[in-house]
């Protein structure tokens, strides 16, 4: 049945596909025309000399076709460095931020309603003007909501990720809250760490992207936001990885410390415009690199030597994120900033799901070991005759620990037992043993705890009760022993006392002592009945 399950999904699966791809190839009825198409100017600008671009500048001329639309925006990346925009020689934009302060995005330049036929002039440094040819900088032109459209259609896939990973993060963050008491601290702590790191790694893609600043316009605060959360996601990764590991936790520990120094650093430097953002980011990077052969030296030690296979899939996603790392980097340093979230964020959406697999692991590890723990802390504290508490339970839960007001005892012991092991054998002795712990769980069992201390002698714990109910429970067992002794060869006889905490203070001994007392009192009174009768 199970292998007809099996062909059937897949048969499914197959013939769903066949479907969808039928329906691609099927004409609309009515296909939806843009208006008009954004031109990219990497491929439109034609470089030129001229008397308006200063020392170290190129100069950028493109013309504008004359029956353009009204609303024509020219969208161009700052990259932080000055420039100027004219329209036929008459100065219409002029950017410059000396400290880098205002962040990097697409700068927003509306033309006038008849710059149709008019050329366009962008005067920006050599550095970056050769970057514009070579379309490692955006540079587009043409109606607004198109353009807009464009920059939407060419960040989407970051935002759409960094959505996503930032739904997951507050999910593992809140799941590690909603863990019990008996779980593993480091646990609690390494998915509290994860899913702090995978947070900021969705807030980082987001802020990274040019939607947020485009819609927000607050381009100097989205920046920030982005450096934070990509100075901060090392740290919470390091932390994550000082749960799992066995060896190199001071190594992790001076990386951590060296994260949130330059945290302090980067922000000082930005605060008094010492250095500005760009400037102290491959201190950031460098720091990254150092991490990652890090926990592979020491993972790959640990899985080899201890066979700590809990982080191997760690390693694995590791050696990803190392590899887009390496990539993104080498694109970022040759100047095409375009790509380099492209690469990095692939690797880490691979890498965070081998770190949430890692966790579910170390979760699924600590929960069966502490079922595993259960189960053999209920075998050693269950009396295996009568189901009940041990004596090993009753003093490492009651024996020691100060009673409450209110608080009652009551001990009992089975009469004439010695007697009939002695003439019948254990084996009826024990059968009496386990009809008479019958008959006190019925009566007990949900109002008081139950413990056999050896032998014939059994103890029961009650809170909030008082000497009547104490009576009144001690009657509903003998008339539970009567019903019992029915079926019986011999009748269960069982002698009891009990000793009411009357103030707080006082240990579990002393009650029991007192119960114990009264117990045998009325055992030697039941015993001179029987003699006189």
């Amino acid at each position: 049945m199970r292998r007809k399950k099996w062909i059937l999904a897949v048969l499914a699966a197959a013939v769903m596909a066949a479907a969808v791809v039928k329906a691609w190839f099927i004409e609309p009825i009515a296909r939806i025309e843009p208006l008009k198409e954004v031109t990219d100017l990497s491929e439109e600008w034609i470089v030129k000399s001229g008397s308006l671009p200063s020392e170290g500048e190129m100069e950028y001329h493109y013309r504008i076709p004359k029956d353009d639309p009204k609303d024509l925006v020219f969208a161009v990346e700052n990259c932080g460095e000055p420039f100027r925009v004219y329209l036929d020689g008459e100065a219409i934009f002029q950017y410059n931020d000396k400290y880098r302060e205002k962040g990097l995005m697409l700068q927003w330049i509306p033309l006038s309603a008849d710059a149709g036929g008019k050329e366009l002039t962008l005067c920006i440094g050599e550095e970056v003007g050769e970057g514009l040819l070579a379309g490692k900088y955006a540079s587009w032109i043409g109606p607004q909501d198109a353009v807009f459209l464009k920059v939407v259609e060419e960040n989407l896939y970051m935002a759409f990720l960094g959505c996503f990973t930032i739904i997951l993060g507050i999910a593992v963050t809140v799941m590690s809250f909603a863990f019990t008491g008996r779980s593993p601290v480091t646990v609690k702590k390494s998915f509290r760490y994860l899913g702090i790191f995978i947070f900021l790694t969705g807030v980082w893609e987001i802020t990274d992207s040019s939607i947020l600043q485009i819609v927000t316009g607050k381009t100097a605060v989205i920046t920030l936001f982005s450096f934070f959360s990509f100075m901060m996601m090392p740290c919470f990764f390091v932390c994550f990885m000082k749960t799992m590991m066995t060896e190199g936790k001071k190594a992790l520990s001076i990386l951590e410390f060296l994260y949130l120094a330059n945290a302090v650093f980067t922000s000082g430097s930005y605060l008094f415009r010492i250095f500005n953002l760009y400037e102290t980011l491959s201190i950031q990077h460098i720091l990254i690199v150092v991490s990652v052969i890090t926990v592979l030296f020491y993972g790959i030690r640990e899985v080899r030597q201890k066979e700590n296979r809990k982080i191997r899939k760690t390693i694995i996603g590791l050696g990803f994120l190392a590899l887009s790392g390496m990539i993104s980097l080498g694109v970022f340093y040759t100047g095409f900033f375009r790509l380099y979230p492209v690469f990095y964020s692939t690797g880490l959406f691979i890498f965070i799901g081998c770190l949430a697999s890692t966790a579910v692991d170390e979760l699924y590890y600590h929960l069966e070991a502490s079922a595993s723990t259960k189960v053999y802390r209920s075998l050693a504290y269950t009396d295996v005759m009568t189901r009940m508490n041990n004596r090993s339970a009753f003093i490492e839960e009651q024996e020691r620990r100060e009673v409450k007001t209110g608080e009652g005892c009551i001990v009992m012991d089975i009469n004439s037992l010695k007697q009939i092991n002695d003439q019948y054998g254990h084996l009826e002795g024990d059968s009496l043993i386990r009809d008479a712990a019958e008959c006190i769980r019925q009566v007990f069992e949900g109002i008081g705890i139950c413990y056999r201390m050896g032998g014939d002698e059994f103890v029961v714990i009650l809170e909030n009760t008082t000497e009547e109910d104490l009576k009144k429970n001690i009657q509903n067992l003998e008339r539970q022993l009567e019903y019992k002794n029915r079926d019986r060869k011999f009748p269960i006889v069982i002698a009891s006392g009990y000793e009411i905490a009357g103030e707080e203070g006082s240990l579990m001994r002393d009650l029991l002592d007192g119960a114990d007392a009264g117990m045998y009192r009325k055992k030697q009174a039941m015993k001179e009945k029987h003699q006189k009768i």
